[in-house]
């Protein structure tokens, strides 16, 4: 259970990561809380939380994390 928690918690981390540091200029300055160091450590740990949840996330993202990379 916490695997799962931990995978889609790191599809949210690393979601709000990416827009507010990619998207800083688009955002309403009222609705921006992070810096863009924030920003940036938010996609990290939510990159590190999908690598840990690996099993049950999504195919297409749990193919990212998949070590056997073998051309058939």
């Amino acid at each position: 259970m916490i695997k799962f928690i931990s995978a889609w918690l790191g599809i949210c981390c690393t979601v709000f990561g990416v827009i507010f540091t990619f998207l800083r200029d688009e955002i309403p300055s009222e609705f921006v809380v992070l810096t863009v160091p924030q920003s940036l450590l938010l996609a990290v740990l939510g990159i590190l939380l999908m690598y840990i949840g690996r099993p049950y996330l999504p195919a297409l993202l749990s193919d990212l994390f998949d070590s056997d990379n073998t051309s058939d």
